[in-house]
């Protein structure tokens, strides 16, 4: 492995369900990837199971030293039934570079809100930004929600490199609005993340002044999506 890698790691964490059966096996996936970086999706702190969030329940196990939160919303009802207890609910990162990370409200759609958590890292290898996305389970929307992503990124620079749930089917359909400037990773590697659907819904938009060296989709049974590994050569 090149000296100038950066190992970038992504899960949906699924929330609650069939947490402690799944939990074990999160940690020990995490650890066997060693990311630099992990984002999630579909953090939640729920009070009938944790004080703390999700991230910070794994974290006591992973010790990194940077993490982040980023709150999109706060459920009160799941599937028409009232919750017992309101659960928040978001994205979160562990790094183990310094990180600064921005909460950016994307337009609402016909589900719950829906955030991006763009992140300035100070690694080893330089200042860069990496950008964790979950958009809405919607054809329609989550198109529009690359979209307004790629828009509102377009000035960063270098460019962030933009990872998540994209809630997108065949992501290289939509390769107008990002082929100029990415490398998407289903254009590199062929994967499935979502074994139910037979179909992958997590992508890493790559800079192109970036190099993929190695990506893996480990399916593991650790959550409904797989966790998406890349290693890039900075």
């Amino acid at each position: 492995m090149s000296k100038n890698t950066l190992v970038i790691a992504s899960l949906n964490l699924w929330g609650y369900n069939k947490w402690e059966e799944r939990f074990p096996r999160i940690i020990e996936t995490i650890k066997e990837a060693s990311p630099d970086i992990i984002f999630f999706q579909e953090v939640q702190r729920n009070p009938l199971f944790s004080d703390l969030n999700q991230l910070e329940i794994i974290n006591e196990q992973l010790a990194y030293p940077y993490s982040f939160f980023g709150e999109a919303c706060i459920k009160k009802t799941h599937k028409g039934n009232i919750l017992p207890y309101p659960v928040n609910h978001g994205l979160g990162i562990l790094s183990k570079f310094p990180c600064t990370s921005e909460i950016i409200k994307l337009t609402q759609g016909v589900k719950e809100p829906r955030i991006i958590l763009k992140n300035t890292l100070d690694t080893i290898f330089g200042t860069f930004t990496a950008t964790n996305v979950h958009f809405e389970n919607n054809d329609e929307w989550s198109e529009k929600h690359l979209v307004e992503t790629l828009e509102m990124l377009k000035s960063v620079n270098p460019a962030s490199i933009i990872v998540g749930d994209f809630n997108i089917k065949h992501l290289e359909k939509y390769s107008r609005y990002y082929s100029e400037k990415y490398t998407a990773s289903c254009d590199v590697v062929k994967y499935i993340s979502y074994p139910e659907d037979n179909l992958s819904y997590d992508y890493v938009l790559l800079p192109k002044q970036y190099t993929y060296q190695k990506f893996d989709c480990l399916q593991k049974d650790i959550s409904d999506h797989c966790m998406i590994v890349t290693h890039v050569e900075i």
